[in-house]
């Protein structure tokens, strides 16, 4: 929902970047299940979807001796949505500070700062794309 007002902001050369992004670093579905499937027991999916300390404890333990792997198959969807509302969220950030930084500048100069350990910020405390006395906000005085 956040998402959907924040990308309401957007312009459309804004939002096509945006999306170009999300292709390119979005998580894909077919490819998590296929991973599940032949390497579930050792928790390969969670590896490829960035979910390292769960794929190291549910490795040590064969996956809860097989427990896990049909409990994985039930939340993959769910965890890869809100990965990409994740990503989603990171990238409109980004182009929103761009725009306010380099405001009237051409986006092809725009570098995406891929960030997996971010989903652990999100989603964000208060109503607003970030925080207030953000680092970012000494521009703005």
């Amino acid at each position: 929902m956040e998402n959907e007002l924040l990308r309401q902001d957007l312009s459309s050369e804004e939002q096509a970047l945006v999306n170009r992004i999300m292709q390119k670093y979005q998580k894909n579905k077919v490819i998590t299940y296929i991973l599940w499937l032949f390497t579930g027991f050792v928790e390969g999916h969670r590896y490829y979807m960035g979910d390292t300390r769960y794929a190291v404890g549910k490795t040590v333990t064969l996956g809860g001796f097989g427990a896990w792997w049909i409990i994985d198959l039930l939340i993959i969807e769910k965890r890869l949505n809100f990965l990409k509302d994740v990503l989603e969220y990171q990238v409109i950030d980004q182009v929103l500070m761009y725009r306010r930084d380099y405001y009237n500048q051409s986006y092809s100069n725009f570098h995406f700062n891929y960030d997996p350990r971010y989903h652990h910020q999100y989603p964000p405390t208060h109503g607003h794309h970030r925080q207030r006395n953000h680092p970012d906000d000494r521009y703005d005085r």
